[in-house]
């Protein structure tokens, strides 16, 4: 897993699946979906990448 704090370092150069969203607490929703995301990609030979928002953007 990286981290990555700004867009403009951002480099996958890899094929990816890709899901965006507030992951503010990684509740059983947010579990599903990330497993599932990596499930696919995985499948798919892809990497799995999450994006998401620091503080919330409303």
């Amino acid at each position: 897993m990286r981290t990555v704090h700004d867009l403009s370092e951002a480099r996958i150069s890899a094929r990816s699946h890709l899901t965006v969203g507030v992951f503010d607490g990684i509740h059983l929703g947010h579990q599903k979906l990330i497993n599932r995301l990596v499930e696919t990609a995985h499948a798919d030979e892809h990497v799995a990448v999450v994006l998401t928002f620091t503080p919330h953007p409303a």
